[in-house]
């Protein structure tokens, strides 16, 4: 409403977004954009409305066909913006030609792009080469399409930020809390492991088994807490995309509650510490609250 407001008062007719920091139950405003957004395509993924096309009605002198109450919310979306940019050196645009460029086909993918290979990447202009749009039902399904996804784009040629949208797929810090503005300095720069872990995100584990019959391989281990004494299962999921999914379970099979609490990484010795870390620091009666 504050948005609709702003426009009303400066008689704004036109594609437009008021941007705003939230706090809790408070906001302040930030900065109005009046223009189409480069995230635009978010919200028609998860709205079915054409913004671009009502932007030329608009435009053309025509009336909205529809009220704000007309529109609805349906699933999640996340747009990745690939950039020439060198996410191991802050970032900085990168330049080369695109020698390989391979697009996954995927229900739920849209793509907004225009290279091609053998296409060159120059410094002189805007770093953006792609933007890949991913819906899905819910956060999760899309985190998880997201994943299958982006190991399965390939650009070569030059160094971009597709590595580091697909890092940011098994961050639990991205997949499990609001991300804020302080997300990059905690998680980046505060974070010895990140260049490692970032160059990482496309190796494949030894250990990982592809599915059989289309079926996901899935082992089970054997934990005891140091701490609270309780024995433990921890299910394996080798999943398609290459990386492996850890979800602790009591002896009577009942999964912990909350995905926090399971870890997911394409490295099964990291995965598994981070879950045996859950283990010593949760009560069994937080892991399963919604089995007592």
């Amino acid at each position: 409403q504050a948005g609709l407001d702003a426009a009303r008062s400066v008689n704004y007719q036109n594609a437009g977004t008021v941007e705003l920091l939230v706090s809790g139950d408070q906001f302040y405003f930030l900065e109005m954009n009046t223009r189409i957004q480069v995230e635009h395509p978010v919200t028609e993924a998860v709205t079915g409305v054409d913004l671009v096309e009502l932007q030329f009605k608009v435009a053309q002198g025509e009336a909205l066909p529809l009220t704000q109450s007309d529109v609805g919310f349906s699933g999640h979306a996340i747009e990745f913006r690939i950039y020439a940019e060198d996410p191991a050196a802050g970032f900085v645009p990168t330049a080369g030609t695109i020698e390989k460029l391979e697009r996954p086909q995927s229900e739920g993918l849209r793509e907004d792009g225009a290279v091609e290979e053998g296409d060159k990447i120059s410094v002189f202009y805007d770093a953006m080469i792609s933007k890949i749009i991913v819906s899905a039902e819910s956060r999760s399904a899309c985190m998880e399409k997201s994943r299958e996804i982006l190991s399965g784009y390939v650009i070569k040629g030059l160094t971009t930020t597709l590595d580091y949208h697909l890092w940011l797929t098994y961050n639990s810090g991205f997949r499990n809390r609001p991300v804020d503005i302080g997300f990059v300095e905690r998680e980046l720069r505060g974070n010895p492991d990140f260049i490692r872990e970032y160059r990482a995100s496309r190796i494949r584990d030894p250990l990982h088994q592809e599915p059989i019959g289309g079926a996901e391989v899935k082992n089970v281990y054997q934990y005891v807490s140091k701490k609270f004494g309780e024995t433990y299962t921890i299910e394996v999921v080798h999943k398609a995309d290459g990386s492996f999914l850890l979800i602790p379970m009591d002896l009577n099979g009942e999964r912990a509650a909350r995905e926090e609490d399971c870890r997911r990484s394409n490295g099964f010795q990291k995965a598994l510490s981070s879950v045996i870390k859950v283990l010593e620091t949760k009560s069994p009666q937080e892991l399963f609250a919604h089995c007592h």
